[in-house]
């Protein structure tokens, strides 16, 4: 199921709340990556309220390299109270990327977030995009 609207990302799968272009945390659809990448968020203050703020990160995958057969493709979640510099928490297990929608569930208590994309094997290249979306009442 698609979620589209004004200044909304369109993605595909089970959304527990709106899209917006705001949490967009990843797009490298029009130019794939070859080696892993951090992309990082400022949520900006109060975003995540204490104690947490139940957060879904939809990721979704239009393609990946399997060429060589050796490629692998995984992401983590970490948050930061400041912007990775010293402080980072592990949000997440290692998720494993495939091509289509993917989604986990993390409970953000910090304003910076980073989603570690990991590339690695002969020819890896990735592109997609990936969302925070709050969950409400969470």
């Amino acid at each position: 199921m698609g979620v589209t609207g004004a200044g909304e990302a369109p993605v595909t799968g089970d959304l527990m709340g709106p899209v917006s272009d705001d949490l967009k945390i990843m797009d490298n659809s029009a130019a794939p990556i070859t080696s892993t990448t951090n992309y990082d968020l400022d949520l900006g203050v109060g975003y995540a309220p204490s104690p947490h703020r139940q957060t879904q990160v939809a990721v979704v995958i239009d393609s990946i390299d399997e060429a060589s057969g050796d490629e692998t493709y995984s992401c983590i979640l970490q948050q930061s109270d400041d912007d990775f510099v010293a402080d980072t928490d592990i949000l997440s297990p290692t998720i494993t990327l495939g091509v289509g929608f993917q989604d986990f569930l993390a409970s953000v208590t910090k304003r910076y977030v980073r989603l570690s994309v990991a590339l690695a094997g002969t020819t890896p290249s990735l592109a997609g995009k990936a969302h925070l979306i709050p969950v409400s009442g969470g």
